[in-house]
């Protein structure tokens, strides 16, 4: 009994080596999980193909936006929206919409679709509002430390590229936030579209001063002695993110002038007046004139009333008159009807 229970043992044992030898002959086969339907939906535009990030004028209408589905799936129902409608709205069916863009800034152009299968999906499309810069707004500027360059004004648009300090470029359009920047044609971005424009953070460029123009510099270069005038300048371009004026004049006998432009003139003569900007070095000049006989002619452009009176005590005449701000003195001439004027007699 002993011995037939021994020799089954040994008849299963020899089997189950057996086995074991013909699976090792055998390279072992990967074990796949039952592969699941991926269903994908693109917004595209026209021929510019599937629409991830869109840039547009504040105030631009674009149509031809539509919808493309793989897996030889259908539209069944589809639904527009936008993610923040005071810069984008859209209107949409189940073919094709409309997108409009109201004011500067992002925002997501949203699509969900019920294909043919009752299979939901989704996609979206960051659109960048801008406003265009003309020729003489655009701006040339440059990295400050680093910089990152994306396809759309938001962070959460591809990077293009980075960029380290001084890297110069040219600012095209506004876009809340971010400028869209044009880049020179020796930089190199890191994918394939055949762009040299992209977006980055304001914070992260410099914009330097490159003149400085001084307002109503031609009309108002000659001062009555005494008379106060505050002098200011135009610095372009208008997009310079760090300017200051420093102003100095060449001949403080003849004119003043202040921290804040403010000048006074003196004396008799002409002086220089400069206006620097101290970041960018710039500078421009003017030339005043400070002219004694034109104070009757100036005065502050205030009337003088004179008035005759007689002194009884003195048995004879004499004169009063009001004085203007900024008056230092008279002349007074005699004359008569016939010969209207003559060499002064008093000044004072």
């Amino acid at each position: 009994m002993k011995s037939m229970k021994s020799m089954k043992r040994m008849r299963w044992i020899s089997v189950l080596l057996s086995f074991a030898l013909v699976i090792s002959m055998f390279p072992m086969m990967p074990i796949r999980a039952a592969e699941t339907t991926e269903v994908k939906v693109f917004i595209t535009e026209g021929t510019l193909g599937h629409a991830l990030n869109r840039s547009m004028t504040v105030g631009e209408v674009r149509a031809g936006w539509g919808i493309e589905l793989n897996k030889k799936r259908k539209v069944k129902s589809a639904v527009w929206s936008s993610s923040d409608t005071s810069i984008v709205t859209v209107e949409g069916n189940n073919q094709q919409a409309t997108v409009k863009t109201h004011k500067e800034g992002t925002a997501k152009i949203l699509l969900t679709v019920v294909t043919n299968e009752n299979e939901t999906v989704k996609h979206d499309c960051i659109v960048s509002s801008i406003t265009n810069l003309s020729e003489t707004e655009k701006a040339a500027g440059y990295v400050k430390s680093k910089a990152t360059f994306y396809r759309g004004a938001s962070t959460e648009c591809e990077v293009r590229n980075t960029a380290t300090a001084n890297q110069k470029l040219t600012v095209i359009a506004l876009c809340g936030e971010y400028y869209r920047v044009k880049l020179p044609e020796s930089y190199d971005f890191n994918d394939t579209l055949n762009q040299d424009t992209a977006y980055v953070k304001k914070t992260e460029i410099e914009i330097p001063v490159v003149s400085v123009q001084f307002n109503h510099a031609d009309s108002e270069t000659a001062l009555a002695i005494g008379e106060k005038k505050e002098l200011s300048v135009t610095t372009l371009p208008a997009l310079a993110t760090r300017k200051k004026i420093e102003w100095s004049g060449s001949n403080a006998n003849v004119v003043r002038i202040s921290e804040q432009g403010e000048i006074t003139a003196i004396r008799k003569g002409t002086a220089k007046i400069q206006a620097r900007e101290i970041y960018s070095g710039i500078t421009n000049s003017i030339t005043i004139q400070v002219k004694p006989d034109f104070v009757a002619a100036s005065a502050n452009r205030q009337k003088v009333s004179i008035t005759l009176k007689k002194d009884n005590d003195w048995g004879g005449n004499y004169l009063t008159w009001n004085k203007p701000d900024g008056v230092s003195y008279f002349k007074i001439y005699a004359g008569s009807k016939k010969k209207k004027q003559s060499n002064d007699v008093v000044h004072f």
